[in-house]
């Protein structure tokens, strides 16, 4: 089969369509952060009178999911240490049909969600927001969700603002009169739809008509992703009822704005569960004989794997105390009460039966919990937040940089500059470094001057002291309290500047302890 354009109406009359006309579908990856992150992580008991006996029975059951060792198969292990397997084993999402600099990719399943008992209950979960949404994915595909196999959407940002593209298959093959006929009410000015030569029959592209020519020459070349995008895209799964893959910053950036006022709640607790040393995320959830989800991570540079996973363990084991203070503060509608009053056990809940891990440099964090759970943690997160425009889990206090400076990190290189020195330990500490350049240069020091490191587990302050001590002009200088070390460093608000002994004195600024001279 021939890529063929099904229809295009070129009258100038909608050559673009409003951003509210469009958000619907852009609002999905909403849905997914919602689905996959908050509400994941804030499961409820199907009943609250049986609780206590239903996670005893749980817990009973919770081995006879296979747990993997993937080291030595024939020695004793503690299963309860492994990491949880996965419910399904299919081939990667690809990226056929995907425009080229896609910044967020939402993969779904459809018509899994009417086959599974649990599936009408997340859309109703959602309330008129869900069906509108389902509605548009229909109108502009020109067909009814059940009979959509698989999904892709995928958002980029151009000159023309915010464009999404569908990649559908459907469940049974369609010749191109069933699907002329299906969409001649349901394309607009500005969207064309046809049939890729990799569908056989069984799938569409919609997109705009910006991105016809691109998508349709581009199938032996697909899409290529950010570098840890394109990580993470290897290791998810195509067979799994849902997957989101985007930036860790996505929605912090250009994201942000498809985000209404009421879905701030939905950014912060984003940010509040997941650690700020990642760079890019993939979520994805399974429906099957339960309910299972998944994150893995990417980190920023110099900033390990499992020092993710060690953080995503501590904010989810405290997310149930910070939860109930929550609740305390900003009560629950009665509407909702009954179904927000279960957030704090089974955040518990979640955290006991969430497994973590990390390998090849991405972090993982694996969970099995009963089907109903999808549905109910849904409700009560959409109700949270429509009620009290509160994210699910309060924002941490912000930390001051002293504070900062006492995280244990690693920085490791053969050579670098002083500057992409300071840079790198910038970025994993998420503290403005700057270099006071013209005091550097009354003194003959340098920025570009190189020097290596290595060192690992250390507070970020020894790290710090360690690169201005390597960086000092004069070798000589025994220690950082000596006046011989020109190169010091000064706090400045929210920020961290590299300057001299000299210069510092001269504004009366106080050096840190580490490089104060101890009286004769």
């Amino acid at each position: 089969m021939t890529d063929s354009r099904l229809k295009i109406d070129t009258t100038p009359k909608s050559a673009v369509l409003p951003m509210s006309k469009r958000r619907y579908l852009l609002w999905i990856l909403a849905i997914a952060v919602l689905v996959t992150v908050v509400g994941s992580l804030a499961m409820l008991l199907p009943t609250l009178a049986d609780r206590d006996t239903k996670i005893e029975q749980r817990a009973a059951q919770q081995p006879t999911i296979t747990a993997r060792n993937e080291t030595d198969k024939s020695a004793p292990v503690d299963e309860s240490q492994l990491q949880w397997v996965s419910p399904k084993d299919g081939p990667p999402i690809t990226l056929e049909y995907v425009p080229q600099g896609a910044q967020a990719i939402l993969f779904l399943r459809p018509a899994e969600l009417p086959a599974n008992r649990e599936g009408e209950k997340l859309i109703a979960a959602l309330g008129p927001w869900g069906k509108e949404a389902v509605q548009q994915i229909q109108e502009t595909l020109g067909v009814e969700f059940p009979e959509i196999e698989t999904l892709l959407v995928a958002l980029i940002n151009d000159e023309d603002g915010w464009q999404y593209s569908l990649r559908s298959t459907f469940v049974e093959p369609w010749d191109e009169g069933k699907i002329a006929q299906r969409n001649k009410s349901s394309m607009s000015g500005d969207r064309a739809i046809f049939l890729p030569k990799l569908g056989q029959g069984r799938a569409i592209v919609s997109c705009p008509l910006s991105l016809v020519e691109e998508l349709q020459t581009q199938e032996d070349s697909p899409s290529i992703l950010a570098r840890d995008l394109e990580r993470l895209l290897a290791h998810t799964d195509a067979d799994r009822t849902a997957t989101l893959l985007m930036s860790a910053k996505f929605l912090d950036t250009e994201g942000r704005e498809l985000l209404s006022q009421q879905a701030e709640g939905l950014r912060t607790a984003f940010h509040a569960l997941i650690p700020d040393n990642a760079s890019a995320v993939s979520i994805s959830v399974n429906l099957g004989d339960q309910f299972f989800w998944e994150l893995q991570a990417t980190t920023i540079q110099n900033a390990p794997a499992h020092r993710f996973a060690d953080k995503f363990t501590k904010l989810l084991a405290s997310a149930e105390q910070q939860l109930a203070t929550l609740l305390e503060t900003n009560p629950p509608h009665p509407y909702g009460k009954a179904v927000e009053d279960r957030f704090p056990a089974m955040l518990k809940m979640t955290s006991d039966y969430t497994r973590t891990s990390h390998a090849d440099g991405i972090a993982m964090a694996r969970c099995y919990l009963p089907l109903p759970a999808a549905h109910n943690l849904l409700l009560a997160s959409r109700l949270r937040l429509s009620e009290t425009g509160q994210p699910l889990i309060p924002v941490a206090k912000p930390v001051s940089v002293t504070e900062q400076l006492d995280q244990v990190t690693t920085l490791s290189f053969p050579k670098e500059t002083l500057e992409k020195a300071l840079e790198m330990l910038s970025g994993d500490l998420k503290i403005p470094i700057q270099i006071a350049g013209r005091d550097l240069q009354l003194e003959g020091i340098t920025k570009n001057q190189t020097l290596s490191l290595d060192l690992r587990e250390r507070p970020a302050r020894e790290i710090l002291v360690e690169i201005l001590r390597q960086a000092n002009p004069d070798r000589t200088a025994a220690s950082a309290a000596d006046p011989r070390q020109k190169l010091v460093y000064v706090i400045r608000g929210d920020a961290i500047i590299v300057t001299t002994r000299s210069a510092a004195a001269q504004r009366n600024e106080e050096l840190p302890e580490v490089f104060r001279v101890p009286p004769p």
